[in-house]
């Protein structure tokens, strides 16, 4: 400034201040100094003070959008030449074969009462039970050929008319002749009908005739036994006089019981109860009880190349029972560097469906979960279901997703030391060796949460078994009746449910994910039932004398036959990164910006304010030490000089 080559011992206070705003660099300090008159330094002091004003209004949004910690979001599309493929988790639906079940007469009477018949050799018609044998011998049986042989001439007349414009005829056993000039005819003004032909054999006599008539409106014709004949001009008819509304599930009776929503349905309390007796079983028991991959495993095929079931590594899943995943290696994963389905993994599974479970298992099939290598695969929540008789094509297409960790956000680094306040409490990552997911959080959670606070735990989740006085400590909780067991699961899952568990469960900050699209096609086509003659061997238990896309072989195979393609469709692979979306940087431009927009002040015009200051302190400091001067002066006493004559 104007005033450091001067000598600054006479300078005041006002002197200094004054100097300042005669030098500034800012617009408009120098023109209150400037101005001649009152009215014209009150008119510049207004603008200045009110454009100081909105400069702080501003500082303080931005200060807070600054505090908010906000992030944006980005969305790149990349090209690689390589992508790890990803590990692929297989499972039978059926967790436990019915076989391993009727041999083990505690979890059959505990379980299912009603298969006590089927282990008597009741029940035979039924098809979950067919070939079962004793002591849980396999349970193929070599089929017959279909006794129920239907013939039709081309010229016959065989009509089923129904008012909505259905025609359908059923003969489900014996054998059916119909003469060229026969005339059937099943007739339904209004109602709903049936015709049926279960059993016995059935022609056309030139002088017989028969009617069927329902007065209450249910109608049926049925031969179950012995021979019919009729003339060749009679006619089989089936006359209801009075409308058949069709069959009713009664909800209003159903509604009106007033414990009807408190009882459990029936399918789901074995899927429990099962769930319930296996989590007491060993590892290595629970592997007998379950389809092994051995028997499963028709064929594998790794980017045109066999693949074995030693390429796959077991692993438990509470609800499907035994689980194997290809390509689980997380150190060294495969790769694949072309897209379609010829460069993935082709599996070709049998689910031997004739051994699946009653009550429990109602679906057929195979369970999918697609995953990194080093997640644990919830096959439950996320997988895909692959049914038999069809070949099922998944694309999938590569997705990564990087947040920000504090203070912009709440994600668990995955990084060597990252989970650490989250591994001691991680179930699935003590016990499988994982890495940490929201999922593994949230039900290690809720289960440590429960075997706290119950002395018991969930079937669903698995368990760390430390010593044997901890495998008492955490068996399944019995919770299907009114006892303590029960109030106290209840009250946990409702807790838990309305989130006052406290579960500490944020995302990770790292993560890689899977879109999958899915295509189903007709499989084995027929011209490739040939090429199958040993598969179906296998699975019929008598030889392929069918040919090809005979019918024989047809059914069985796609009852029980599983294929599916797993791919990328292609390359290219998405990634979704956070980063700051106002940063420190940010702060301190717009703070600059605002200043020079509002008071006209730069980082010149701040360095000016810091000299001033300077030159502030140091006048004041001068001053202080004058005045401590001056007072010590005037404190000293003057010293009196006095003579020896003077002292007597």
């Amino acid at each position: 400034m104007g005033t450091c080559g001067n000598d600054q011992k006479n300078q005041s206070v006002k002197d200094v201040f004054s100097d300042l705003l005669a030098n500034s660099s800012s617009h408009g300090l120098p023109n209150i100094h400037r101005s001649e008159n009152l009215v014209g330094k009150l008119l510049w002091s207004m603008v200045f003070f009110t454009g100081l004003g909105v400069f702080c209004w501003q500082v303080s949004e931005l200060a807070r959008a600054f505090r908010n910690r906000d992030v944006s979001v980005q969305l790149k599309v990349h090209f690689n030449t390589s992508i790890n493929f990803p590990a692929v988790t297989v499972c039978n639906i059926n967790p436990v074969k019915l076989s391993a079940l009727l041999a083990d007469p505690e979890l059959l009477n505990a379980l299912i009462p009603e298969l006590n018949e089927l282990n008597d050799g009741e029940g035979q018609g039924n098809t979950h039970a067919s070939g079962v044998g004793d002591g849980g011998a396999s349970v193929r049986k070599r089929r017959d050929v279909p006794s129920n042989i239907t013939t039709i001439d081309p010229s016959s007349s065989v009509t089923h008319v129904t008012p909505g414009g259905t025609t359908g005829f059923s003969t489900t056993s014996g054998t059916t002749t119909i003469d060229p000039s026969s005339s059937v005819t099943y007739v339904t003004p209004e109602g709903t009908t049936g015709f049926s032909a279960t059993g016995g054999i059935t022609t056309n006599d030139p002088s017989s005739s028969a009617t069927h008539e329902s007065p209450e409106g249910a109608t049926e014709f049925a031969t179950t036994s012995g021979n019919t004949t009729s003339d060749l001009s009679s006619s089989v008819t089936n006359v209801t006089p009075e409308v058949t509304t069709g069959f009713s599930f009664d909800w209003d009776s159903k509604m009106q019981d007033e414990h009807y929503y408190e009882q459990m349905d029936d399918s789901y309390k074995y899927k429990k109860l099962l769930r319930h007796y296996l989590s007491r079983k060993t590892a290595e028991e629970k592997v007998e009880l379950g389809h092994r991959l051995e028997d499963m495993l028709v064929n594998c095929v790794w980017r045109g190349y066999p693949c074995t079931p030693a390429n796959f590594t077991p692993i438990a899943s509470g609800a499907y029972g035994n689980c194997y995943v290809f390509n689980s290696d997380s150190i060294s994963p495969l790769k694949t560097n072309r897209p379609g389905a010829m460069y993935g993994l082709t599996l070709e599974l049998d689910i031997d469906q004739d051994n699946y479970l009653p009550h429990i298992t109602e679906t057929a099939g195979i369970r999918l979960a697609i995953h990194p290598q080093n997640i644990y695969p919830f096959t439950e929540d996320n997988g895909i279901s692959v049914p038999p008789g069809f070949a099922s094509e998944i694309g999938l297409r590569l997705v990564t997703i990087e947040r920000e960790p504090q203070p912009y956000g709440n994600c668990v680094e995955m990084e060597s030391g990252g989970q650490g306040q989250y591994y001691a409490n991680n179930i699935y990552r003590r016990k499988f060796g994982v890495d940490y997911t929201v999922q593994a959080c949230e039900k290690s959670c809720y289960q440590n949460y429960l075997i706290a606070t119950c002395r018991c735990s969930d079937p669903d989740y698995p368990v760390l078994v430390i010593n044997e006085t901890m495998r008492e400590i955490l068996l399944p909780c019995d919770n299907y009746d009114n006892g303590s067991d029960a109030l106290c699961f209840d009250e946990v899952n409702v807790q838990y449910q309305y989130g006052d568990l406290n579960c500490d469960c944020p995302q990770p900050c790292s993560e890689t994910t899977y879109i999958a699209s899915t295509s189903f096609s007709s499989w084995p086509a027929n011209n490739y039932m040939s090429d199958m003659n040993g598969i179906a061997e296998r699975l019929n238990g008598i030889p392929n004398t069918g040919g090809i896309g005979s019918t024989g072989t047809s059914e069985p195979t796609q009852k029980n036959l599983v294929r599916v393609q797993i791919y990328f469709k292609e390359l290219n692979f998405q990634s979704i990164t956070e980063s700051p979306a106002y940063s420190e940087f940010d702060l301190i431009s717009d703070i600059g910006g605002q200043l020079g927009l509002w008071i006209g002040v730069s980082m010149i015009t701040v360095c000016e304010i810091f000299q001033f200051l300077g030159v502030l302190v140091k006048l004041l400091f001068r001053r202080i030490m004058d005045k401590a001067e001056t007072i010590g002066n005037r404190s000293t006493t003057p010293i009196q000089h006095i003579k020896l004559e003077q002292i007597s």
